[in-house]
This record gives C-alpha cells, sequence and structure tokens, in this order.
C-alpha cells in the first residue's frame, strides 16, 4: 500500500501478513476526532448448554468485566449468549451491532473468537 510506505497511515500487520487499519487512523485522515468516551459493552458467548453450565459463560463475563475495571472503561452492557459462532443471527450479537449503529458504546470488549467462527487467535 503506497499510503502506508509513504507514512501517511500506520496499519497493524497482522501474523498472515494482513494489514489492519486502526479506526483512529482511519477518523484521523478524515479530520475526525476519536470518541473520547470509555463507555464499553462486553460480549461472551459459548457454544453450548454444556459450555455455560460448567461455568465458561460466567468466567468469560468476570474475566472481562475485569480487563473494564483495569483500565477504566465503563460497563454499559453486558451481552452473554449460548450459541454457535457460525450463526449470524444471534439475538446478543444483533443486540450489539444496534448499540454501536445508536451510538451508545464507544467499544466492544469480547474474547478472541467471539464474534464468529474463526475470528480468533492466529
Amino acid at each position: 500500500m503506497i499510503w502506508e510506505k509513504a507514512g501517511k497511515i500506520r496499519c497493524i500487520r497482522t501474523p498472515s501478513g494482513q494489514r489492519r487499519f486502526p479506526r483512529s487512523e482511519i477518523l484521523r485522515l478524515l479530520g475526525e476526532a476519536l470518541p473520547s468516551g470509555r463507555r464499553a459493552v462486553l460480549y461472551a458467548r459459548v457454544s453450548s448448554a454444556k459450555q455455560a453450565g460448567a461455568g465458561n459463560l460466567e468466567r468469560q463475563r468476570q474475566r472481562l468485566e475485569e480487563h473494564c475495571r483495569a483500565r477504566g472503561y465503563e460497563v454499559v452492557a453486558v451481552i452473554a449468549e449460548q450459541g454457535s459462532g457460525l450463526n449470524e443471527k444471534r439475538k446478543g450479537l444483533a443486540r450489539l451491532f444496534k448499540m454501536a449503529r445508536k451510538g451508545q458504546m464507544d467499544l466492544t470488549v469480547h474474547a478472541a473468537g467471539r464474534f464468529a467462527k474463526g475470528c480468533g487467535r492466529p
């Protein structure tokens, strides 16, 4: 990418070599400020009732809350659900996207791989 080589935009490289452009960089190029708010929505998900029954969902939620507390984020909502990562029509995920569209949060905090199958660790 020419802009990256010229130092006009900063990107983050994934282990597989893909480029990820931080929101802050996009907003900077557009002349917009990054929201200074610290309103966080937590998103926790397990795939099965067995995982939920074993306490995995609750432990995931607790870890996310600790992460936010340590960084001074205000948790405005916790969305926890059971459902397959292959299912794009999860109610909790739809609620998360709706909140983002309405500007009800500044960031989402989630464990790696919780949005969808294959979106986790490399």
